[in-house]
């Protein structure tokens, strides 16, 4: 039976619409209505499917603000610093990582990087989980999946529940086939009962978008491959959507600057080997940067940090994904054989971090530097240090050069490391892509990286028709 909770949580967030609700949407209103006032069993989980232009984030960020007006308790969270930066700033609600929610720093840890469960100490809240098919769950170092340990946090409190916000034609977590978190079957494995909500028709206002047509055109590809096997973009009469070359990139990067500032442009691609051709171009060419890292660049954290964190008393975890604006610039040596940068760092949570660069890091043709590399400087860390083969450990995990930070410029990263992220202005790199590796991978890269896009896409070296 409805309840008056439900009832008034729904007809606040439909008059909060700036817009009338699509019929869909209505139906999504009270479901996720009811769901938050509590309605339905203790093991029920709320699924909601919206692709791009569905509406779904303005619907649920309603449900979100009339749960607030009416003093109930909700937490926002998301997979990545980025992501919840932008959930915060869709929901008006403040919103954090999984990480820094359900973890905490274990106790008998003095190094700081050992996180162990934190125990929920809320009752009667709804946990609103954004970008949800970035959900890793693969159990790594013999822990749980995140996924497993995000629902044993929520559900082992009383009248706490989950909903889960995604998008199935995007990427799944690197090293998944699949999106597991958004996977129905894999939540009844889980002991839940799933509730199941789609939005899959973009509203009259995205609709008319370059932007939404396109990611909307590569969604059906995905589900449904075109009979000759080949794509096309339909850019005609589209003003958001433009294809460009190479040879055009650069001034057309330095009008984006210009216009919407750095922080708000991002190229796209395949692979870091390519990402670091980009960025180096990048820097050389648009930049006219001299120095391996100036005041102004843009990086992306390469390799999970819990040494600066704790250091700068800031938070702990500094998340492999996590951007990154260089505020200042101090002495670079070498130390150990490498050389190493200090940096002021603003993160794109706010926090405000000093710390030393590994410079190494800035290039390497792999997501951050091998482990078999940082194994042999591991050796060589220890080897400066005397003492028994503990006391060496405890100074090398002690040690600032060791734990220098690894990342990557930001102007061009992979899809993975963009996703979960918005940007005004994205530049897709799709030189090179051969027509027999087009296929289901293809359209959720392509689809993920259109919809990264809230204002301008262009296509660089298109490679498929374009209409």
């Amino acid at each position: 039976m409805e309840s008056e909770l439900g009832r008034r949580i729904a007809q606040t967030a439909v008059e909060s619409l700036p817009f009338e609700p699509l019929a869909d949407q209505l139906r999504l209103i009270m479901g996720a209505s009811a769901f938050a006032a509590g309605e339905g069993g203790a093991r029920d989980v709320f699924v909601l499917n919206g692709y791009a232009g569905t509406g779904k984030t303005s619907v649920m960020g309603a449900v979100i603000r009339a749960m607030d007006a009416m003093k109930r308790r909700v937490v926002v969270l998301a997979p990545t610093g980025r992501a919840a930066k932008v959930s915060s700033q869709l929901s008006s609600h403040a919103a954090s990582t999984i990480h820094r929610r359900i973890f905490r720093p274990d106790p008998s840890d003095a190094t700081g990087r050992l996180w162990i469960p934190a125990k929920n100490e809320l009752t009667d809240t709804l946990f609103v989980v954004d970008e949800a098919s970035l959900i890793a769950d693969r159990p790594q170092a013999g822990q749980h999946s995140l996924l497993f340990q995000l629902l044993r946090y929520v559900y082992t409190a009383p009248g706490c529940r989950m909903l889960l916000m995604g998008d199935e034609a995007q990427l799944p977590p690197v090293g998944q086939e699949t999106s597991t978190a958004m996977n129905l079957d894999r939540l009844r494995g889980l002991g839940l009962n799933p509730l199941h909500y789609s939005l899959d028709v973009p509203v009259r206002q995205a609709a008319g978008s370059g932007i939404v047509h396109n990611a909307t055109l590569m969604r059906q590809f995905l589900f449904t491959p075109p009979p000759d096997g080949m794509p096309h973009l339909e850019l005609s009469g589209y003003p958001e959507v433009t294809a460009i070359s190479s040879a055009d990139l650069s001034d057309a990067l330095a009008d984006s600057y210009a216009s919407v500032g750095m922080d708000e442009t991002l190229i796209i691609t395949r692979s870091n080997y390519r990402a670091n051709d980009f960025n180096k171009a990048v820097r050389n060419m648009v930049m006219f940067a001299e120095e391996p890292i100036e005041r102004g660049d843009r990086l992306v954290i390469s390799k999970n940090d819990y040494y600066w964190g704790k250091k700068n008393r800031a938070g702990g975890l500094i998340a492999n994904g996590e951007m990154a604006e260089v505020n200042w610039v101090g002495k670079t040596e070498k130390v150990y054989g490498r050389f190493f940068t200090d940096v002021e760092l603003r993160l794109s949570d706010g926090r405000v971090i000093n710390a030393n660069v590994m410079l190494r890091s800035l290039v390497c043709e792999g997501p951050a530097i091998p482990r078999q590399e940082m194994e042999r400087f591991y050796n060589v860390v220890a080897a400066n240090y005397e003492g028994e083969i503990t006391e060496k450990m405890k100074a090398v995990q002690e040690d600032p050069y060791y734990n220098a930070l690894q990342a990557k410029y930001a102007y061009c990263v992979t899809c993975h490391k963009a996703q979960g992220g918005q940007w005004r202005h994205v530049y897709i790199d799709m030189g090179g892509i051969a027509p027999d590796t087009i296929g289901p991978e293809f359209y959720r890269w392509i689809y993920t990286a259109i919809t990264r896009a809230t204002e301008r896409v262009f296509f660089v070296n298109p490679g498929v028709p374009c209409v």
